[in-house]
C-alpha cells in the first residue's frame, strides 16, 4: 500500500487505475462490515497524515484529489464511514485540516459530477449542512474552500435553496476579498441571484 500512495503523489493521470488497485488489492481482501481495521488504517494513518500536513504542495493536492476520487468508488457503507470521519475533521481546531477537508469534499463532488454518479440524498444533505457551517469559519481560507465545494451542491431551480441562500448571505457580510471573489465565481445565476 505504501507503493500505491507513492505513485499517487507522482501524477494525477494514474489516479483512476490506482483507485482500482486500492479497491482490488487492499480493500476487497477485507469485509469492512466485520473488520473495519483496514479502513481505519486508511483513514487514521494515511488520510489524517495528509490532512495534517501544514504546507500546501502538489503532492498533498494530488493525495487530496486521489482520496476524493477513491471515495466515489466505495460502496455506500464505506462512503458513510469516510464522511463521518471527515465531518469530525471539519470540527478540528487546526485551520489547515478544516481547509483540506473542504478541498477533499470538493474533489469528491467534482469526481461524482465527472463520472455521472449519483449519491444518497441524506449524504448530500449532510455535506451541504457541514459545508454551510464552514461558511461561518473564523479563517477566510477555510470559508473560501467551503465556497468552492458548495458549487456542486447548488440547485438554481429551487427558490429556497439553502446553499445559494448561504452564499448570498456570506457575500453580504464577508469582509475578506478572496472569499467574496470565490462566492462570485461559483454562485449560480438564477432568479434569486439576479
Amino acid at each position: 500500500m505504501i507503493n500505491l500512495f507513492e505513485e499517487v503523489q507522482i501524477s494525477k493521470r494514474s489516479h483512476k487505475s490506482l483507485v482500482k488497485k486500492l479497491n482490488n488489492s487492499y480493500l476487497k481482501q477485507f469485509d469492512i462490515k466485520t473488520n473495519p481495521k483496514p479502513m481505519n488504517i486508511l483513514l487514521n494513518c494515511v488520510l489524517d497524515q495528509t490532512l495534517l500536513h501544514v504546507k500546501n504542495n502538489s503532492n498533498i493536492q494530488r493525495l487530496i484529489a486521489f482520496f476524493g476520487l477513491a471515495i466515489t468508488s466505495f460502496d455506500d457503507q464505506v462512503k458513510a464511514i469516510c464522511f463521518q470521519h471527515l465531518f469530525k475533521r471539519l470540527k478540528s481546531t487546526l485551520k489547515h485540516v478544516r481547509q483540506r477537508v473542504c478541498q477533499l469534499i470538493e474533489e469528491f463532488l467534482r469526481s461524482l459530477s465527472e463520472l455521472g454518479i449519483e449519491i444518497d440524498c441524506n449524504l448530500l444533505s449532510e455535506l451541504s449542512l457541514n459545508l454551510l457551517t464552514r461558511l461561518r469559519d473564523k479563517v477566510p481560507t477555510v470559508r473560501a474552500a467551503a465556497v468552492n465545494a458548495l458549487i456542486h451542491l447548488q440547485d438554481p431551480n429551487d427558490k429556497n435553496d439553502s446553499v445559494i441562500g448561504g452564499l448570498l448571505e456570506l457575500l453580504r457580510i464577508e469582509s475578506a476579498v478572496t472569499v467574496r471573489n470565490a462566492v462570485v465565481k461559483v454562485i449560480s445565476l438564477c432568479e434569486i441571484t439576479k
